[in-house]
């Protein structure tokens, strides 16, 4: 009787603790990190379209007193980019202007039509 002993089974590897909670809670954390994205999100969307009423709002204030030649936010970028002073400079004489040459009942007007956070 001379045979060799048994040879020992190769042990396979446990799952890591990680994999274990992973597998546990995989529904829950995926539905808390959705839930994350839809905040951010929603939060993001929410505060655009709060900026996009106000934009609107102090539009309509510009063409009623008539500073809407003077509000062009892309030219403004583009000059602003290629000369700061000039444009800084242009724009503020260019308001001066029209604001000089509004008639008084126009800013009363506005001022009137203007919501109570809007008026002086």
């Amino acid at each position: 009787m001379t045979g060799s002993p048994p040879q020992a089974l190769a042990a396979s590897q446990a799952p890591s603790g990680l994999e274990i909670l992973w597998e546990r809670y995989q529904r829950p954390l995926k539905a808390v990190v959705w839930l994350g994205i839809l905040c951010f999100l929603g939060f993001y969307g929410w505060k655009q379209y709060r900026q996009m009423q106000l934009n609107q709002k102090w539009s309509k204030f510009a063409a009623a007193a008539l500073l809407h030649d003077s509000y062009v936010p892309g030219q403004l970028e583009v000059i602003q980019l290629q000369y700061p002073m000039l444009a800084e400079r242009a724009g503020v004489e260019r308001i001066l202007d029209e604001l000089q040459n509004t008639p008084s009942e126009k800013f009363e007007q506005a001022a009137r039509e203007a919501d109570p956070e809007q008026k002086p």
